[in-house]
């Protein structure tokens, strides 16, 4: 039995069954401690042990066998988040349970319990659960409310759990806290999956939104190249590329999926309505549509988590404003008739362009255009 370390569990075997137990680790050793209760308060009671592997054989000798519940993600790395769906139900199923699977190989399955309370249990990814039965008729799907981890992040880094329970002291709700946002897994009727991205809010010139290069648009791409527009060109994808103040923030966003991203699109069409032409849109006036929105009295619950992660849902929007504004320099000195023209600049912005992922189709089209031209 491997025992993880600051994590309450309760005794579900063994002598002492139905207490809480908690194995802590210290410079001395590690303490084992008894109690009444999750908060380790009532008739709580003590014992030093030597090292882990001495905690470990006084559990087996006192045949405890214990409910750990999600310590066992603690400080471990989410690598995927798979839902379990019993295939009748169709499409708009709701899930039976949910696996998160970690970086070491191992999963943990948490569902819900006939008294509704949370039930936690070891993994077996990628094979179902055994109560899976008969197998043909269960599966693994991707949830639309949780992200897929992003190539650049790859996961969630666990930063720490909390387990709400309820008057008998059972779990009913997990929150899985990571570098990366929240997740919250509920039981109930139904199991209650969520996720909130975590991103910091950022500003441009006091309260700004969006960045100086995406205020500061070229005019009228669409008229004769003149050396004045071809420079406001290559100032802007300059601009693009010198920003500094993103990236961090870059690494924290994960994209929703399904229903999720069609909620996150039709708010960012609206918010794009409300941004004037000057493009100073700060954090007051998002604060104002969001409150102008939730006082319209229709906001449902996927609708309420993307207002309430409004941060996650402009990131996302200034980095697809971002791509749009460097791709529509590229067409545009794609159709200048002869782009290698501008070969000894836009070539260097272009391949940079396409490495950080900005306009990164139509700078590729570009260079392959130029390319050609000059072989």
């Amino acid at each position: 039995m491997v025992v993880p370390l600051g994590a309450v569990g309760r005794l579900v075997g063994g002598e002492e069954k139905g207490r809480f137990i908690r194995v802590d680790l210290h410079e001395t050793g590690v303490y084992v401690r008894l109690a009444d209760d999750p908060e380790m308060e009532h008739e709580c009671v003590g014992e030093w042990l030597a090292d882990r592997d001495e905690a470990e054989e006084v559990f087996a000798r006192n045949g405890w066998q214990v409910d750990w519940g999600t310590a066992w993600l603690r400080d471990a790395r989410i690598t995927g988040v798979q839902g379990i769906f019993y295939r009748p139900e169709g499409q708009a199923g709701e899930p039976e349970a949910v696996e998160f699977i970690v970086a070491s190989g191992r999963s943990v399955v948490l569902t819900c319990g006939t008294d509704w309370t949370l039930r936690v249990e070891a993994g077996s990814w990628p094979s179902l659960p055994v109560w899976c039965v008969p197998p043909v008729q269960w599966e693994f799907r991707d949830l639309s409310q949780v992200p897929l981890p992003s190539d650049e992040v790859g996961g969630w880094d666990v930063t720490g759990i909390e387990e709400r329970r309820d008057e008998a002291g059972q779990v009913h709700e997990s929150v899985i806290h990571c570098e990366g946002g929240v997740f919250r897994v509920i039981a109930g009727d139904v199991l209650v999956v969520n996720f909130s991205p975590a991103v910091r809010r950022w500003w441009y010139e006091g309260d700004c939104v969006l960045p100086p290069a995406l205020r500061r648009r070229p005019e009228a791409l669409d008229q004769p190249y003149t050396q004045w527009r071809v420079g406001e060109a290559r100032g802007l994808l300059t601009l693009l590329l010198e920003d500094r103040e993103l990236p961090p923030h870059i690494r924290e966003l994960n994209l929703p999926t399904g229903r999720m991203r069609e909620v996150w699109d039709d708010i960012q069409r609206e918010l794009l309505a409300r941004i004037p032409e000057d493009g100073r849109f700060t954090w007051a006036d998002v604060d104002a549509w969001v409150c102008e929105r939730r006082g319209r009295g229709e906001v449902y619950g996927l609708q309420e988590r993307a207002l309430a992660q409004v941060e996650a849902v402009l990131l996302d929007l200034v980095l697809l404003l971002r791509d749009e504004a460097a791709g529509s320099v590229f067409r545009w000195l794609r159709m200048a008739g002869d782009p290698a023209r501008f070969a000894p600049w836009v070539v260097p912005l272009a391949e940079r362009c396409a490495a950080a992922g900005i306009g990164a189709i139509e700078a590729a089209a570009l260079l392959e255009e130029v390319r050609e031209r000059t072989e």
